[in-house]
């Protein structure tokens, strides 16, 4: 009798302390998925996001008030990339829309199409030096830092392109022909960062 109760006991005491660590595994497998599961939602909006797009010269004028709120979005992000508003302004005038201001705002990179990303991707890859980091991983710094048109214009854009074959991609950016919008369609990210109204850019 007592040799039952004691293993009763045994049982008990047993139970609770094998209990323990697979509830903190539990825990701790939920708490992955949760962090995978925004991560990924965070990355949905660039999937949407098409293969010429950000590639039409700029028709529209940013407001010292947006350039403001880049800025400080910018500062807290990569702190080391921005001095100041104006030298902020004078990379960027003419290379960003306040559609991309807005989805920067929201999502902490700037858009970028699937045509950019796969030059940048090939040209990091073609170097043969050791790299402290994955292309992938240099594309994601880059789009903390630079928005479509300016990485296209100073790093990826062919010199003598015009002496070359002209692609879909160069003619967008050199306004000789048009976004096929009826194959890509317009997107429009909503600003919800002002202090007192909710405001919609288009691009």
């Amino acid at each position: 009798m007592k040799s039952t109760i004691s293993k009763k006991q045994k049982s008990a005491t047993l139970l609770p302390t094998l209990l323990s660590p697979i509830i903190c595994i539990i825990i701790c497998i939920c708490i992955i998925i949760l962090i995978y599961s925004f991560c990924k939602y965070n990355e949905h909006f660039t999937e949407t996001i098409n293969q010429y797009d950000y590639m039409e010269p700029i028709t529209e004028t940013i407001s010292d008030e947006l350039w403001t709120i880049l800025f400080n979005k910018m500062k807290i992000i990569v702190p080391e990339e921005v001095n100041s508003i104006d030298i902020l302004k004078k990379k960027y005038t003419n290379f960003i829309t306040k559609a991309e201001i807005s989805y920067y705002l929201d999502n902490g990179i700037f858009p970028w199409n699937l045509y950019v990303k796969k030059l940048f991707i090939d040209l990091i890859s073609s170097i043969k030096e050791v790299q402290s980091s994955s292309p992938e991983e240099q594309l994601k710094d880059m789009m903390k830092e630079n928005p479509n048109r300016y990485i296209y214009s100073q790093y990826l854009l062919i010199p003598d392109m015009k002496e070359s074959i002209q692609g879909d991609a160069y003619l967008i950016y050199s306004g000789e022909k048009k976004l096929p919008t009826t194959t890509y369609p317009i997107t429009t990210y909503p600003i919800t960062t002002y202090p007192t109204t909710t405001q919609t850019f288009t691009k």
